[in-house]
């Protein structure tokens, strides 16, 4: 940051920390049960599935 930016308070302002959990066998969530889907990414790969997991739960629940 320095480098690049040396005009600029190198310091962090504010830290924070991205939790994220994972199944037992690190595969996402894609569950109906009745009228209830339940849909989980888990983790911060699950983030460049969103499109697909999202029309596999659209199918599913609209099936």
């Amino acid at each position: 940051m320095a480098r690049r930016f040396p005009a600029v308070d190198p310091t962090p302002v504010k830290v924070e920390s991205c939790l994220y959990t994972n199944t037992p066998d690190e595969r996402f969530v894609l569950e109906r049960r009745g009228a209830i889907g339940v849909v989980s990414a888990c983790n911060g790969q699950g983030f460049q599935f969103a499109p697909v997991v999202g029309e596999l739960a659209a199918e599913m629940m609209t099936a």
